[in-house]
């Protein structure tokens, strides 16, 4: 199906659409206190202002106080939001050498404390804390092992970490049959501290925990707008035209996998792609509209803020007359700008004809 618009309008509906979303990815102040150092405790409405290695605190008096108040994790010791009963408490971890202040998020408080973090690098970490051990994160490790009768090799993970739940919950010796069987993600280890809790009768608080509404996969929208080329050809007579490149704009989604988080992504949404023609025998110009939808499997190089990536996918073209899916390989590179968005340059080749392309930016928010 043929679609024509003006460039003007095209471009007008990319930044309502730019605007819209940008405006729904804003974060609202929510009801909260903080905790300072010197133990005074101010109540108000808080939000998150992220930085780059997590975030410090905006807390307003009231919610229709005009100036806020910014508080770091060096300023306070703990930041507790009402609504969803998420408890953050300043902790010191080690970042290139050097020991700064962020907030870890505090999931059971008591005798054993438990926390956990994600990095820059999106990689969660996990915490205990007592009065005896002190703040102790649990780890795990991957080894090679080498089998000697057929030589072959394979890996073995190491849960380092059994060692140090064995002492935080020493005053329970019933749970080590538990302890045995923790895995390496923030269910099973809640699940244990709290079977030490049900077992010594110790007071605590638990951060209200919905694990069946837990995200399992990692959602993240995105806008582009960029440039295209796509030759145009005519059956009855092929050099009656000439395709000049063209804009190209609209909605690219991303659904990371979640049994390999941030390695393996689908993206899918709908491109708008509009072309100028000239007309070879009398100079004038027209355009052309078409919208199609892209499904495409992507695959990411190095971890971190900045990253390489690779995808292969199809995509529909739909046509009054006939529709055409076109197999496409596409590269990449995106930058993580802060915890919710993140920038990426893409492009994207038809397999048959190379001369067909797009090349864009995309914002991405979560």
């Amino acid at each position: 199906m043929k679609i024509s618009l003006p460039f003007t309008v095209s471009l007008s509906l990319f930044f309502l659409l730019f605007a819209t979303t940008n405006s729904a990815a804003q974060i609202k102040y929510q009801e909260g206190y903080v905790v300072t150092m010197n133990q005074d405790t101010v109540h108000g409405v808080i939000k998150e202002k992220l930085n780059h290695h997590g975030f410090d605190i905006l807390l307003k008096k009231s919610a229709s106080a005009k100036e806020a108040v910014l508080y770091t994790p060096d300023d306070i010791q703990q930041v507790f939001f009402i609504e969803g009963q998420e408890r953050y408490r300043s902790k010191s971890r080690e970042v290139k050498n050097k020991n700064i202040q962020v907030f870890f998020k505090h999931l059971i408080a008591g005798p054993i404390d438990f926390y956990t973090y994600v990095d820059e690098r999106e990689k969660e970490h996990f915490f205990v804390e007592t009065e005896e051990l002190g703040l102790r994160e649990l780890l795990v490790s991957t080894t090679t092992i080498i089998d000697e009768e057929t030589g072959k090799a394979y890996f073995k993970t190491i849960k380092r970490f059994l060692g140090i739940l064995k002492l935080a919950l020493k005053d329970c010796p019933n749970i080590y049959s538990n302890i045995e069987e923790v895995k390496f993600f923030e269910k099973s280890f809640i699940n244990c501290i709290l079977a030490y809790y049900n077992c010594t009768g110790e007071a605590h608080w638990t951060r209200t925990i919905n694990f069946e509404k837990r995200k399992k996969i990692v959602l993240e929208y995105g806008v582009f707008g960029g440039v295209n080329y796509l030759p145009f050809t005519s059956k009855i007579n092929p050099d009656s035209h000439i395709a000049l490149p063209g804009s190209a704009y609209g909605i690219l989604n991303r659904v990371y996998l979640p049994k390999a988080p941030y390695r393996y992504s689908i993206d899918f949404g709908v491109s708008v792609f509009q072309r100028p023609l000239r007309n070879t025998l009398t100079s004038e110009l027209s355009s052309t509209t078409q919208v199609v939808f892209p499904v495409r499997v992507s695959q990411y190089f190095f971890s971190g803020n900045f990253r390489f990536s690779g995808s292969t996918g199809i995509e529909l073209a739909p046509s009054r007359d006939h529709s055409t899916v076109s197999f496409r390989l596409g590269f990449g590179c995106d930058l993580k700008l802060n915890k919710r968005f993140r920038i990426a340059l893409l492009s994207n080749f038809r397999v048959t004809k190379f001369r067909q392309a797009d090349v864009g930016l995309v914002l991405f928010f979560s």
